[in-house]
């Protein structure tokens, strides 16, 4: 991890690799999600006021991700609980 991480109202950590992804981290230590963008996430989300993660990439795009609802108070396996892209921009 090459930044710091931001903080969801329900205590989900997410954070950025040099492996191309921005995971979502429960307070309990699991993976909720991953996204992969086009390069190393070296920057540190930011969340706005209606919960979407903000975050850069080295592919030279800014995301906005929106967590789904399927994802909120769900004991739900990774594969099935992913954000949804609300933009990508160059």
């Amino acid at each position: 991890m090459a930044s710091a991480p931001a903080l969801l109202a329900d205590g989900t950590v997410i954070a950025g690799s040099q492996d191309d992804v921005i995971y979502a981290i429960t307070p309990a230590g699991v993976k909720r999600w991953d996204f992969r963008t086009g390069g190393d996430v070296e920057s540190s989300a930011s969340v706005g006021d209606d919960g979407t993660i903000y975050i850069g990439s080295d592919d030279r795009k800014l995301y906005a991700l929106t967590p789904t609802a399927l994802c909120a108070g769900r004991s739900t396996p990774a594969a099935t609980c992913a954000p949804r892209l609300r933009s990508a921009t160059a």
